[in-house]
């Protein structure tokens, strides 16, 4: 079986895990703390998303995003990826 069929005959995370092995990520993130958050450290699995107040859709997004993030505390990572600079709702500012 050619990888192109196997990979759609599978679920597609079990196929992108071993494409990217996790000690190859080499992110860092700061906090709104200040403090560095470091992909390749976290244990768990990390779910990563950009936002944006400017964006509709993110904003309907950060609803479900809390139910998830509540539901999987503990087990999966959450990073929120935004520009402070281009943010004014106070929910996003540091």
């Amino acid at each position: 079986m050619s990888k192109s069929s196997n990979f759609f005959g599978q679920p597609i995370f079990s196929q992108l895990i071993n494409l990217l092995p996790k000690d190859n990520i080499d992110l860092i993130f700061i906090s709104k703390n200040g403090d560095l958050i470091e992909v390749n450290k976290i244990e768990k699995p990390v779910y990563i998303q950009t936002f944006s107040r400017r964006n509709g859709q993110c904003n309907r997004e950060l609803e479900s995003l809390n139910i998830l993030a509540e539901k999987y505390k503990g087990t999966v990572e959450f990073i929120l990826l935004i520009n402070k600079d281009h943010e004014s709702n106070p929910m996003c500012q540091s």
